[in-house]
């Protein structure tokens, strides 16, 4: 959509403009962005607020992605890049449910969460929790895993250490804090794997 652009001084009528960029730029300009109609005003000060958590948006993704790939698996270096199959995800799922004491359903069909949940499961996903709506929490939350993406026991490592952490501690979001936790989980799986039976 067009999106008007008052004429400046000299100028008669107002230029069509498709650049929001200019409309930004003139906004600069006080005497300029004074003159325009009040809702084109609060429409543009909707848009640059909204660019604005955009770029806060992606900034923050990036920072999460790379606190989620600094996780350390416990994990022998022999046994990180072999493949992940449902029977030994069930048995890692187990020990961290139990370190963090937080049970929950592991779920690997995703048309059978997306089904339950109601939430679409993006391809992109490696993984995600659902706790339930809020006025009817799950008793126990279910856990996905896109095992096309989470390839390896150290993806998967990370993958359940990183859901865990959103169980454990739901408000702390994708802060360093919550990635510590996330580390502490991956650590107490390590010492209880280490244990002798």
């Amino acid at each position: 959509m067009n999106t008007p652009v008052p004429a400046s001084k000299g100028e008669e009528g107002a230029c069509w403009h498709d650049d929001l960029e200019a409309m930004v730029a003139a906004r600069s300009n006080r005497k300029v962005s004074l003159r325009w109609p009040l809702a084109e005003r609060h429409r543009l000060k909707i848009h640059i607020a909204t660019e604005r958590r955009k770029h806060m948006a992606d900034r923050a993704h990036a920072v999460t992605e790379k606190r989620h790939a600094e996780l350390q698996s416990p994990l022998p270096e022999n046994e990180r890049n072999l493949p992940v199959d449902v029977h030994w995800l069930r048995r890692r799922a187990k020990q961290f449910a139990s370190v963090s004491q937080r049970d929950f359903h592991l779920v690997v069909d995703l048309a059978a969460y997306a089904s339950v949940s109601g939430m679409p499961f993006l391809s992109h996903y490696a993984a995600q929790v659902y706790l339930g709506p809020k006025s009817a929490r799950l008793k126990v939350p279910l856990m996905a895993i896109n095992l096309q993406l989470v390839t390896t026991r150290e993806e998967a490592d990370r993958a359940l250490a990183h859901e865990t952490m959103h169980l454990v501690v739901p408000s702390y979001g994708h802060k360093a804090a919550a990635f510590a936790r996330a580390q502490l989980l991956l650590d107490k799986v390590g010492q209880l794997t280490a244990a002798p039976a």
